[in-house]
């Protein structure tokens, strides 16, 4: 399972939006005086103690003892990084942990969090972040930032962009495969057509109308598609299955999971393109002329 170690601020859990399931978070003085303390992600506590109260226990990083002081609660994300992540005092982890880390300047922060106090602030606090950051690392007017400096809004705009094109992506996959399994179909259909024209003039000549041959040829061809559906949703279950099992035991929890109504538009859409994919050859049967049919070959 992968795990990430971070030193954190007491104002960490007020800025993040973090909630705990048990114990409590650390404190001022906890920071303060470097305490060897950890607050676990929800994941984390599942793995190593199960259904035991992990508060109070300790546990071992890099061979240092540390006491759990808390839990957090599940984000209950696919990736929530919050539910494999393992906090202590930063001042405890630069003393500890990252005591060979130091270099000529001192320690290096490789994040911060800063909540502003409202959305409309959000700008001018941005701004006020670069300035202030721009003056500690003594950068001269012209000189391009050595830091970046990232609001939610923007990650939030860039998810959206990724999921935009995996959706096409996707989308389009879908569509490639609904007008090639159509087209299968089509021509399965007109194979059938073809094959069974005897027995179409038979029934006609026995009395059966265009569209009780329309509604045989029609019902055939959304079985087929009906079966295509249900294989197509069985191999899809275990393709998600699969996957679940290598990101959770790389360290990703995610839960598998097929929503009945998924499922009712994977089977839905199937039959709707045996239908419109199985007309034109169904026509085509109703219309033979049963006479030419009984002579057919």
């Amino acid at each position: 399972m992968g795990t990430m170690v971070a030193g954190v601020t007491p104002e960490y859990q007020w800025v993040n939006n973090l909630s705990l399931a048990q114990g409590s978070f650390i404190s001022e003085q906890n920071y303060k005086g470097r305490s060897r303390v950890v607050v676990l992600g929800h994941q984390i506590a599942e793995t190593l103690f199960g259904a035991m109260n992990p508060v109070g226990q300790t546990v071992r990083i890099e061979g240092r003892q540390f006491k759990v002081s808390g839990v957090l609660e599940s984000k209950g994300s696919a990736f929530g990084i919050e539910d494999l992540v393992v906090l202590a005092p930063l001042s405890t982890v630069q003393s500890t942990l990252a005591s060979q880390q130091v270099s000529s300047r001192g320690h290096s922060v490789s994040a911060i969090s800063i909540k502003a106090k409202s959305s409309d602030e959000i700008n001018s606090a941005r701004e006020e972040i670069i300035n202030i950051l721009r003056q500690r690392h003594h950068l001269r007017e012209g000189k391009e930032n050595d830091f970046t400096v990232i609001s939610m809004e923007a990650v939030s705009g860039i998810a959206d962009q990724m999921m935009g094109i995996v959706q096409f992506i996707l989308g389009a996959i879908a569509g490639i495969s609904l007008v090639v399994g159509g087209i299968g179909i089509m021509n399965i259909m007109l194979v059938s057509v073809t094959e069974r024209t005897r027995e179409i003039g038979l029934r006609k000549a026995v009395g059966a109308k265009r569209r009780d041959i329309l509604t045989q040829f029609l019902t055939e061809a959304a079985t087929l598609s009906l079966c295509g559906g249900a294989v197509g949703v069985g191999l899809g279950w275990i393709i998600v299955k699969i996957v679940s099992i290598i990101l959770t035991n790389a360290g990703f929890p995610f839960p598998a999971m097929l929503p009945g109504d998924v499922i009712a538009l994977a089977v839905g859409v199937a039959i709707f393109i045996g239908l419109v994919s199985g007309l034109y050859p169904a026509v085509r049967a109703a219309c033979l002329d049963p006479i030419e049919s009984l002579r057919h070959e």
